[in-house]
């Protein structure tokens, strides 16, 4: 009899995982994730996800969170709820945006995701001269192309993650901006094949960097002079109100938060997420 009310108190704060049995208590950021989903994950989901919230925590990174979504994962709703601050509004596939376990892509042509984040009303961490945003992509090898795999601009202000943009010169340089006026970053060489985490990072009016898998591949000094009041899109880019520049390059997860992001521990923590949710490479 009590061994039975001790197992049901239990259930809310423990997980049973197939792979390695009962876990350790659910942390505070994943209960609280997991209160707003109608459909509870898989117990490896969350097993994996408890794992990402206490290591980005006690690295300081999970607190400079705005968003974090994780599209590869075992449920398309639970899909569009960020991690960090669950109760705001989810994303929306728009189009049929195609979405599978291992992540969100669109057609090229008319399909993308709205991330219902609108950097200048609902960023907190994510401001004019502290901000990053970024994906992860398991899309590799010659994908060459000038679409826009995250985009919002509202004419004055743009913030874009090209992986791999054959319209720079040379070509197949990753081009970005961030809270700027369009003249924004191109990497010197060719990261575009190599996949995973892409970051754009802005630590001061006049000092912006292109982040791969944890390493700083280029840094600039293209200046500030704003915060986008358009909503940002995920497969396309929100051209100001309407979408274009569609993107087919599969999108396992996105996020948006302050500079100060430490970006190597945030791959570390963030890759071995995703080899946990099988997208990883």
């Amino acid at each position: 009899m009590y061994r039975k009310i001790l197992f049901i108190l239990l259930l809310p704060v423990f997980c049973y995982s197939q792979r390695t049995g009962f876990q350790f208590p659910l942390s505070t950021q994943t209960v609280a994730w997991e209160n707003v989903l109608s459909t509870i994950p898989a117990c490896n989901t969350t097993y994996a996800v408890n794992r990402w919230c206490i290591g980005t925590f006690n690295d300081g990174d999970f607190q400079l969170l705005d968003r974090f979504w994780l599209f590869g994962q075992d449920n398309q709703t639970n899909a569009g709820i960020s991690i960090p601050n669950p109760s705001s509004t989810a994303v929306t596939a728009v189009n049929s945006c195609a979405w599978n376990f291992l992540n969100y892509h669109g057609n090229g042509t008319s399909s993308y995701v709205n991330l219902n984040f609108t950097p200048s009303t609902q960023g907190v961490n994510f401001t004019q001269n502290s901000a990053s945003f970024g994906l992860y992509t398991n899309s590799t090898g010659g994908l060459v192309d000038n679409m826009w795999e995250i985009g919002g601009e509202d004419g004055s202000h743009w913030n874009v993650l090209i992986c791999r943009d054959n319209q720079t010169t040379p070509s197949n340089q990753t081009a970005t901006d961030i809270n700027d006026n369009g003249g924004g970053l191109n990497t010197t060489g060719d990261i575009g094949a190599v996949g995973g985490v892409y970051s754009v990072v802005r630590t001061s009016s006049t000092t912006s960097s292109i982040w791969n898998r944890g390493v700083q591949a280029i840094s600039g000094t293209n200046a500030s002079n704003g915060v986008t009041s358009k909503s940002i899109y995920a497969c396309a880019s929100n051209m100001n109100g309407t979408a274009g520049q569609f993107s087919i390059r599969q999108i396992s997860l996105v996020f948006f938060g302050g500079g100060g992001i430490n970006q190597l521990n945030f791959w570390n923590r963030t890759q071995s997420l995703a080899f946990e949710m099988g997208f990883g490479l």
